[in-house]
């Protein structure tokens, strides 16, 4: 009865998380055209590429340590919340010596990043905050506090939306108006981690044995995963930073908007694996692997028809989120988004390898990916421009699958997927975007004439008016097939 609840909680949670997470990332999403009218493209550039070096600095600050909660919430149990103050007093002693290096060698880092010392310091502070927004989302997800999780990410982004449009309007022009947009995400950051500072020491607090304990836990635990997320972070980020250093801010700017774009994808991407991960990891258990390799088919070929979709209406979405000096970005959505394709693919094999256990040949792929990437970035972008930073992540995505798969079957000694099905979904959606990016601006007449076009836009709102009503009507019969599903 007890595990059936527990069950019961967890998939409550699940979709609490998925769905909010959905919410969440679809207003900052909405934003977009927003900031690209409020700021130029040099300060979009500025803002993309600073949160891309704050990821980075928010590995070193925070070593990592929020991978430890879930393996901590079984080897201490009650003790949960000392050992998370305690994982707080680290990340924090780590903050205060990349603050004090800031400070001390301002100057000359400075120099080299581009910014001033001022805004060096709030990428400190956002980082330290950033790292422990990422350890207290994992307490709260191991405790399936999915309400709290969700009220803490809407309050950020509201709260960041907000505070930035105010201060960019009012006190920053438009040379500055990326320290506007910097310091009104710091702002909400910095209350969040506020609150997590002081509801955790009001819960717990740990003493100096305590402490010693936990420091030596925590770090056996999390230190070798920062190579597996700092090359990540450089895989996905070492793009806007490479571009804003050997071109400008402004074609950093322009790469930020499509690649912002192509995230859409990759919110799906990461919401739909948490569904998936949880029944892999059961059929892995129960040795079903006829189920997981049929299933996986599915997966495949749903996620390839969403892709083609973001393929056929992302060019579309550059023009209407960015306006006239983003236009070049139309050539940059679809090989970003094919880079996203095989990121979604990339999750497939990896699961095998969280399953056994086997983090250090994640790092190694994910670590020989993102030096590849660096490599081709730096070779193409000087003879191509940044345009071609869109097609060398393709690329380097491509490797990263390619090498975690042979990870995967060098684990399991077989491949567990259908890799004729995958290979066939590759084939449909690498041809389907090349056709795409032929077609680009016939892709673009297209979409100008269903959204302008009375006679196409009054029957097309009113057909999907009627899916609404048909849909709610039949709510009932949906829910009883979706539990059918999840039955199967």
């Amino acid at each position: 009865m007890a595990k059936a609840q527990k069950s019961g909680k967890a998939v409550k949670a699940g979709i609490g998380y998925t769905a909010g997470n959905m919410l969440v990332k679809g207003i900052t999403f909405l934003t977009i055209p927003l900031f690209t009218r409020l700021m130029s493209t040099e300060s979009y550039g500025l803002f993309n590429t600073f949160n891309s070096y704050m990821a980075i600095l928010t590995i070193f600050i925070g070593l990592a340590l929020h991978a430890s909660i879930k393996n901590a919430k079984y080897d201490f149990g009650e003790k949960l919340p000392a050992y998370t103050s305690s994982m707080i007093i680290i990340i924090s002693i780590c903050a205060a010596v990349f603050g004090v290096l800031a400070i001390v060698f301002g100057g000359g880092i400075s120099k080299i990043l581009g910014y001033s010392v001022t805004v060096i310091l709030l990428m400190v502070v956002e980082a330290f905050s950033n790292s422990l927004m990422s350890l207290y989302n994992c307490v709260l997800a191991i405790d399936f506090r999915y309400k709290e999780y969700l009220g803490l990410s809407f309050f950020y982004s509201i709260g960041s939306i907000g505070a930035s449009v105010l201060l960019i309007t009012t006190l920053f022009g438009d040379e500055n108006s990326y320290v506007g947009r910097i310091l009104g995400s710091v702002i909400p950051l910095v209350l969040i981690a506020a609150y997590i500072i002081a509801k955790s020491f009001i819960k717990a607090r740990p003493t100096h044995a305590e402490n010693k304990e936990y420091l030596k836990y925590g770090l056996a635990i999390s230190l070798p995963l920062i190579p597996h997320g700092l090359s990540q972070i450089l895989l996905n980020q070492c793009d806007r930073i490479m571009i804003k250093n050997m071109i400008g801010d402004s074609e950093a700017g322009i790469y930020s908007l499509a690649y912002n774009i192509a995230t859409l994808y990759f919110v799906l991407i990461t919401s739909a694996d948490t569904a998936w991960t949880p029944w892999f990891y059961e059929r892995m258990n129960n040795n079903d692997e006829k189920g997981i390799r049929k299933n996986t088919s599915t997966y495949v070929i749903l996620m390839s028809f969403v892709c083609i979709a973001i393929f056929i209406g992302g060019p579309w979405l550059v023009t209407v989120m960015g306006g006239e000096d983003y236009y070049s970005a139309r050539f940059l959505i679809i090989p970003l988004i094919y880079s996203m394709f095989f990121s979604f693919l990339y999750t497939l094999p990896v699961a095998v390898e969280y399953y056994y256990k086997k983090t250090k040949s994640v790092a190694a792929a994910t670590v020989v990916s993102a030096v590849v990437n660096v490599i081709l970035n730096y070779v193409f972008i000087l003879l191509f421009g940044y345009v071609a930073a869109a097609y060398t992540t393709a690329v380097c995505h491509i490797l990263y699958f390619i090498f975690h798969m042979i990870m995967a079957k060098k684990i399991m000694g077989k491949i567990v997927f259908s890799m004729k099905n995958i290979m066939l979904c590759i084939g449909v959606v690498t041809v389907i975007g090349a056709v795409c990016l032929v077609f680009l601006d016939n892709i673009l007449a297209f979409w100008n004439f269903v959204f302008f076009t009375p006679y196409v836009i009054i029957p097309l709102a009113a057909l999907l008016l009627m899916g609404g009503i048909v849909a709610f009507i039949n709510r009932k019969k949906i829910s009883v097939f979706i539990q059918r599903m999840k039955g199967n």
